[in-house]
């Protein structure tokens, strides 16, 4: 985890355990909270930026899988593939599972089992990234901030650094830092970043600081 200080690294481990317990109550369907808590040591922050990362992974799969026939069922296969190893990272073993019987169902060439359970699964699964996605955002509503004037320089020089490379981890790591902090003048530009970062649009935040 990047930090700048010692003062922020103390900030954002005490958000992290005041926020342990409230997060532990809530629910999401085909998602384990408190297991994937505990996959990652209890580090909510780590814990938060792999869901988000998960969301916009599958997001942009949707329309990939949205229709199936014999000649994408090896695109198909190695989706499902991605989707199961992903899902069982974040404790939504459930999901996991159902990508590996259609992954299997693919490597068989099964198109009747694949066009009998595909659309329920797509169903399933933007729920889910629905669900995550709203789970982020009240994570992130709920915490403590305090105020700062403008986005820290060194962060945001991390942060488009991290976009070169296309360092997704990091790039999520360093929004949830940036994201502690109310701004008095850089509020637009964090919500701009956030859009471009959900959406995987690097680039667009390179080309404007560049």
């Amino acid at each position: 985890m990047m930090v700048t200080s010692v003062y922020d690294y103390t900030i954002i481990m005490c958000i992290m355990f005041e926020n342990l317990d409230s997060l532990t109550e809530i629910e999401i369907e085909n998602l384990d909270i408190n297991k994937g808590l505990h996959r990652f040591g209890g580090d909510v922050l780590t814990y938060i930026s792999t869901l988000r990362s998960y969301s916009a992974d599958l997001r942009s799969m949707f329309s990939a899988i949205q229709d199936v026939d014999e000649n994408n069922l090896s695109e198909y296969e190695k989706i499902m593939h991605s989707i199961k190893g992903a899902s069982w990272e974040v404790l939504a073993t459930q999901i996991g599972s159902r990508a590996q019987e259609l992954e299997i169902a693919a490597i068989a060439k099964n198109s009747i089992f694949i066009n009998k359970h595909n659309f329920e699964f797509l169903e399933d699964l933007k729920k889910l990234v629905d669900d995550i996605d709203e789970f982020c955002i009240e994570f992130t509503n709920r915490k403590p901030k305090l105020i700062r004037e403008k986005v820290d320089s060194v962060l945001l020089s991390s942060l488009i650094q991290a976009c070169k490379e296309y360092n997704m981890s990091d790039v999520d790591e360093i929004m949830l830092q940036i994201e502690q902090y109310h701004y008095d003048d850089d509020g637009d530009l964090v919500k701009w970043l956030r859009d471009k970062v959900d959406v995987t649009m690097y680039g667009d935040i390179v080309g404007r600081f560049e």
